[in-house]
Formats: C-alpha cells, sequence, structure tokens
C-alpha cells in the first residue's frame, strides 16, 4: 500500500493520532509529505481511506529493518481540517457511486446479452 505515494508496511489511527511504518523513502521526503490531506490507497493507486487535517509530530529510524515510524497527530483546532474532511468525504461517496454504476451497467450488459441470445 502507499501512503501520500510512499511505500507503506502498516498504519494505524485512533484517538487523534496517525502511526505509520514506512519504506523506501528519506527521512526529508516523510517530513515533507503533505500531512494536511493523508491519503492510504493500494499499490495500483485506488484510494482506501483518507485523513484530513494532520500533522507531522516525529518521525523514528528502525535501524534493523531500515523502516520509519512516522507519528501524526491531528489538528483539530485547524479550520483547514473540516473542510478537508467535507472534501474527503465526498470523494469517496463519489468512488463508491462510480463503483455501484459500474456494477449496474456490468449486471444489465449480462442481461442483455442473455436476452440476445435468447432471442436468436
Amino acid at each position: 500500500m502507499k501512503i501520500n505515494g510512499i511505500t507503506a508496511l502498516d498504519y494505524s489511527a485512533g484517538n487523534g493520532m496517525l502511526r505509520m511504518i514506512l519504506q523506501g523513502a528519506s527521512m526529508e521526503e516523510i517530513l515533507s509529505m503533505n500531512t494536511a490531506m493523508v491519503n492510504v490507497a493500494t499499490n495500483d493507486g485506488q484510494l482506501i481511506e483518507a485523513y484530513p487535517g494532520y500533522q507531522m509530530c516525529g518521525v523514528q529510524y528502525d535501524v534493523k529493518t531500515g523502516t520509519y515510524t512516522a507519528m501524526l497527530r491531528q489538528g483539530t483546532d485547524d479550520p483547514t481540517a473540516a473542510v478537508l474532511a467535507e472534501l474527503a468525504a465526498r470523494a469517496k461517496g463519489q468512488e463508491n457511486a462510480q463503483a455501484a454504476t459500474q456494477q449496474a451497467i456490468a449486471e444489465l450488459s449480462i442481461l442483455i446479452a442473455a436476452g440476445g441470445a435468447a432471442g436468436v
């Protein structure tokens, strides 16, 4: 999976904190990550989750594993966070609507093909 384009081995969110185990990036890349909107996606780019309004509060490098642990704190007092949360929810709703439409089209295509074959 990818978090803002950086390979992520794991992540967890709760109590206003976001913890990410990242690999394949430098400390500078992680520290400069856009934390106002943290996007979790599959390796193919499919958005899984979005976390708006976070701020980086620490990054640690694990020499044994070659991974970074990044800790982010939700900036609840940031008025931009509310706007970003709404935009993230709308984007997720649009993705769900698009998936439902694609499923309906696929089912309709099957029905049309079956009806066309029966009429021949």
